[in-house]
């Protein structure tokens, strides 16, 4: 991943991949690919531009600090999220499910 200073004609560089025994997954500009042997490569297409979602957020940031009102994401969303990632990161390197 990478990023670009806001208002630049150039998007910021994003990209990921995902491996897995049986499957590996790369992103592009256009979406994102899929490896499996002995098929041939599966492509979605995708936007993954989210660009658009920053404007967004800042407009219901500075509305939640003007009014008093509540954040989109606050610390208990934040942290339920962050659970969700170090169990996927656990299952991976487990090759078992978590529950959650």
């Amino acid at each position: 991943m990478g990023y670009n200073f806001p208002n630049s004609s150039i998007k910021r560089e994003y990209s990921f991949s995902l491996s897995a025994k049986d499957h590996f997954v790369q992103s592009s500009q256009d979406g994102v690919a899929i490896i499996r042997s002995g098929k041939p490569p599966e492509f979605i297409k995708m936007n993954l531009d989210f660009d658009p979602l920053y404007g967004i957020y800042v407009q219901e940031f500075c509305q939640a600090v003007k009014n008093g009102g509540a954040f989109a994401s606050d610390l208990s969303a934040m942290k339920t999220t962050m659970e969700i990632i170090d169990a996927a990161y656990k299952s991976a390197s487990n090759g078992v499910a978590i529950s959650i």
